[in-house]
């Protein structure tokens, strides 16, 4: 009786840990509990503190009357009073249903699924016990884990409608896990708004599942969106997020969002890893984005590691192609720092870098020093430091007293430095520059001008239009002994043919070209041939005959030059004829559309005024064809072909389409 006094009186969970105690023999955790626990009557605590062996007495007989009446331990004694009984049965059915979530939430923990949904149909099926909030939470959860998503709505609606449960954090984020398998922003906006009327704020959880369906979907936008929605509401991204968001932009090949990433990453503390960082730089060269492969470079560096040689060789070409002249020299100081001695190409690139990126004075230095090392120059490093020269007159200027400081210094200056000035000259239209830069390089740097001085001279004056000046750069070439080349010539030639001196290209032609035997260029070949036979077709055989000594000039680009001429001087005559008619036409032009409509004319009706109207239809009709033919003509063979082809067919007309006609 002492027993089961003693189980009455504790509490349930003390009562449990009792039967439990009991069941397993442990006498001394089972005495030193009822000795110490005060909710246990003095008479049933004095049994446990007595010697070990009436201790174990005890313990033997509570285990004897938990196996033979637990039942009545659990519903009170028969003789209790029905009072008793009502005020203990929703302390029993709440104790119920406490030990049934304590067994449900065990078996959530250790994954055991099937068992615990049959212990959840015991649950419904039995009418005495009531499930909680605490039991609906715990079925939800396992729902998710099942991945059965429309039993967790249903749940959840049952839950809040039918039994009234006001569902807690816990509720709502199981709810939204579950969304995640219908791939919906709009539905998952929706339960976050549920979440909110409820009061509570939207969790990471919520968060983490809007970027699940955004990376599943391959919503990159969305992702950021939501990163920036959480960093507002003061939540931090899981790095989880972050290496799946990272993974999702490597594989799309997204680089500019890759490297807004690793920009917020870092800004977050969530530095990406090292691996992480050298797959992004891979990305960035193969995308041929210089900017962000730099900034993946330097983290990679700062964490103490080596890259390869070619890998710096690599980035320096990509800084010569972006402008980038100041990260260049960053990284030849790295490859520097690493022991790796600069080949000749990297300082060409490096040299093409500071030109593109306008950085004149840099530029020039870096072409002295390498002259004084006897480092082979890259052609396309004169190119762009003569291109760099031309776009502005700064630039130009600049550049000039760049090298008058270096030459002033003891610095190397030579010839083709100062003759990309002077194609700066030749660029930017400005011929006063350029006999005054030709001047200087004697004066000032002592340096003899070559031919390539003297054929960027050319092309300022013809750029300027200054053609008259032609001749007098040829005179000059040769007062310095310099030999004109057939780049010289061309030059020549072209200009004066297409502007009006074609009577000075013929002389020169016949006086220098023919006797030198020169080489010409296509353009000025084609550009002679054409304008002679427009303009001086008297010439055409003795230009031909010149061109003889030329293999690469054949007989068909010959005809094909003559017929370009011949069409340009009909083009010219027809367009004259044109004009001289046009008063004509103008005049006559109501009367021939009078006529043409059938409509009554307010003339007399003789046959001298009807011939004189037919005349005047014949001459407008004529002269729309041929401003018809002017406007639509072609150039080439297929336009003869087709002239050809449509007199034929005029000459097929029957007698009565010719009689309309008329």
């Amino acid at each position: 009786w002492m027993m089961m006094m003693m189980l009455r009186s504790c509490s349930a969970h003390r009562r449990r840990l009792l039967l439990r105690l009991a069941r397993g023999r442990r006498i001394s955790s089972l005495a030193a509990f009822a000795s110490s626990s005060t909710s246990i009557t003095r008479p049933a605590r004095s049994l446990f503190s007595a010697s070990p062996a009436r201790c174990e007495a005890s313990a033997v007989c509570l285990a004897r009357s938990l196996s033979t009446t637990t039942t009545s331990a659990a519903t009170g004694s028969a003789a209790a009073s029905a009072a008793t009984k009502r005020s203990h049965k929703k302390e029993n059915s709440g104790n119920a249903i406490l030990n049934l979530n304590d067994q449900l939430r065990r078996l959530l923990r250790q994954r055991k699924l099937k068992q615990f949904f049959v212990l959840c149909r015991r649950i419904a099926n039995d009418r005495s016990v009531q499930p909680n909030r605490a039991t609906y939470n715990l079925a939800l959860q396992a729902l998710v884990l099942a991945e059965q998503p429309e039993q967790v709505k249903a749940l959840f609606r049952e839950m809040v409608e039918v039994q009234g449960i006001r569902p807690t954090n816990e509720s709502f984020n199981a709810l939204l896990r579950a969304t995640v398998w219908s791939w919906s922003f709009e539905e998952m906006e929706r339960v976050m708004q549920q979440q909110r009327e409820a009061g509570f704020g939207p969790s990471e959880v919520a968060y983490d599942c809007c970027m699940q369906i955004a990376l599943e979907l391959g919503d990159c936008d969305s992702a950021f969106e939501y990163i920036e929605r959480m960093r507002a509401d003061g939540l931090t991204v899981s790095r989880r997020m972050y290496d799946r968001l990272f993974h999702l932009l490597w594989s799309e090949r997204r680089c500019r969002l890759l490297y807004n990433l690793s920009l917020e990453m870092t800004r977050a503390g969530e530095e990406p890893t090292l691996a992480q960082y050298h797959r992004a730089f891979e990305l960035s060269r193969t995308r041929d984005e210089f900017h962000q492969g730099m900034h993946y470079l330097r983290c990679i560096v700062e964490r103490g590691e080596i890259l390869p040689e070619n890998i710096y060789e690599a980035m320096i070409k990509s800084a010569a192609r972006h402008r980038g002249g100041t990260l260049a020299a960053e990284l030849v100081d790295l490859m520097q720092q690493h022991g790796w001695t600069a080949s000749d190409e990297v300082h060409n690139d490096l040299a093409v870098a500071f030109a593109k990126s306008s950085k004149n004075v840099a530029a020039v230095e870096k072409i002295s020093e390498m002259v004084s090392l006897d480092t082979d120059i890259d052609e396309r490093v004169w190119f762009e430091l003569a291109c760099m020269c031309g776009m502005h007159t700064k630039h130009l200027d600049s550049t000039f007293y760049a090298c008058l400081d270096l030459y002033q210094s003891g610095r190397p200056v030579t010839v083709r430095m100062l003759n990309c000035i002077m194609q700066g000259c030749a660029l930017l239209g400005d011929h006063h520059r350029a006999f005054a830069m030709l001047e200087e390089m004697k004066s000032k740097f002592h340096v003899h001008p070559d031919v390539v001085s003297f054929n960027a001279l050319l092309n300022a004056c013809v750029r300027d239009k200054q053609f008259d000046r032609l001749g007098e750069i040829l005179e000059l070439m040769e007062g310095a002994g310099i030999q004109p080349t057939g780049h010289s010539y061309s030059i020549i030639l072209d200009a004066w043919a297409r502007n009006g001196h074609v009577d000075r290209a013929i002389s020169l032609f016949r006086e220098e070209i023919v006797e030198q035997q020169v080489r010409l260029e296509t353009k000025a070949v084609g550009s002679l041939v054409t304008f002679v036979a427009k303009e001086r077709p008297q010439h055409v055989a003795e230009i031909v005959d010149g061109l003889k000594h030329l293999p690469w000039v054949g007989d068909r680009m010959i005809e094909q030059f003559l017929e370009d001429g011949r069409m340009l001087r009909d083009r010219e005559r027809r367009a004259a004829s044109a004009s001289s008619h046009s008063d004509q036409v103008m005049y006559n032009i109501p009367l021939a559309m009078a006529l043409k409509s059938h409509s009554p004319l307010d003339v007399d009706q003789s046959p001298t005024s009807l011939l004189a109207a037919d005349e005047n239809i014949e001459s407008y009709r004529l002269l729309d064809d041929q401003q018809q033919v002017h406007r639509r003509k072609p150039s080439g063979r297929p336009y003869q072909q087709q002239q050809e082809q449509q007199e034929q067919e005029e000459e097929q007309e029957t007698e009565e389409q010719q009689e309309w006609r008329r």
